[in-house]
């Protein structure tokens, strides 16, 4: 059993800048640059060709939740667990979240299903930095 969390703007995830899972940066094409509104200015004096391989990839905001964790996220942030985060602004959950974090740390175990401070501290840590580049979405917890 898990929980689906999921960062939305008018319904839809929205999407995240950031690389994937195994730190590789993928290229976007020129659409996408125009479609995110990234120009040269943004990266300095970055020419296009440069730009296209240093952008990270687009993802969107939504993840799967193991119920394992659910007593570390009870405990570090909220009685209610991530069902807490329902209906909120990302902005009113940025300080709670960064407070769990702290208390959990990010060292990951490599079983993901443990529930270990640090799977739980790591997946927190996750909607944290979701929540720090779209403070103005509402979290969508299913």
């Amino acid at each position: 059993m898990s929980l689906e969390v999921e960062l939305q703007k008018d319904g839809v995830a929205v999407e995240l800048l950031r690389p994937h899972d195994d730190g590789a940066i993928l290229p976007l094409n020129k659409e996408m640059i125009e479609r995110l509104a990234i120009n040269k200015s943004n990266i300095g004096v970055a020419t296009e060709v440069e730009m296209l391989t240093l952008i990270p990839a687009c993802h969107t905001a939504e993840m799967s939740v193991t119920s394992n964790y659910s007593r570390l996220i009870r405990q570090h942030l909220h009685p209610y667990g991530l069902k807490w985060l329902h209906g909120m602004t990302a902005d009113d959950t940025i300080l709670p979240l960064a407070n769990a974090v702290e208390q959990l740390g990010v060292q990951t175990d490599p079983d993901y299903w443990a529930a270990t401070p640090g799977n739980v501290g790591h997946c927190l840590n996750t909607l944290l930095s979701w929540a720090r580049e779209h403070p103005d979405a509402t979290w969508e917890v299913i």
